[in-house]
């Protein structure tokens, strides 16, 4: 079962200060969808994050742990007939995910993807962290961030610090998630 830490963290910055970031680097950007699923009340959310993301023509089905710093993360490669069996007829993948979620006493008959966000993603190495600059589209809605990951939350926020001041850009700490913009927008 692929498990790995995630420590990171985030900055939502404006289109303008995204345009400047990325004519200063030169690297290439990718698309990913990121496919969010919980339960009608939202109620899976308040404790986990989970999501199938496709990307490089693959999905990935990911149930996410809130852990003592960042994130733990199991992850399970998918087929895409397994996610059109989900997202059409409601069958969940089986695997390491659906263990998981059982244990945890999750009803899997009440879980459905209720929203899917398109982020535009630009990967940099930056002092032995990866920045990513996103920008994000969902609900006819447009946001965009700056993520650093690192081995340790205080590296993280130290090296996305430094570089958003190398781009002459403020840092405004951003501590809602993908997921909970998403879901504050349908609740909205």
């Amino acid at each position: 079962m692929p498990i790995n830490l995630e420590i990171e963290t985030k900055a939502l910055i404006n289109e303008k200060q995204y345009k400047q970031i990325l004519s200063s680097c030169n690297q290439k950007s990718y698309t990913q969808i990121n496919y969010y699923i919980d339960n009608k009340d939202f109620s899976l959310s308040k404790h986990y994050g989970l999501r199938i993301r496709f990307k490089y023509g693959k999905y990935e089905l990911t149930l996410k742990i809130n852990a003592r710093e960042g994130k733990m993360e199991i992850n399970q490669d998918i087929s895409e007939d397994e996610f059109i069996n989900y997202k059409n007829n409601h069958i969940f993948p089986h695997g390491e995910v659906e263990e998981k979620i059982k244990e945890l006493n999750i009803d899997l008959g009440s879980l459905f993807i209720f929203g899917e966000m398109t982020t535009t993603r630009t990967d940099i190495s930056y002092n032995d962290s990866l920045i990513s600059i996103d920008k994000s589209s969902y609900l006819n809605k447009v946001d965009y961030e700056v993520e650093c990951e690192s081995n340790s939350l205080i590296k993280a926020t130290n090296d996305l610090k430094l570089f958003l001041k190398e781009k002459d850009v403020d840092f405004k700490a951003n501590h809602l998630t993908k997921l909970a913009r998403l879901i504050s927008t349908i609740k909205d």
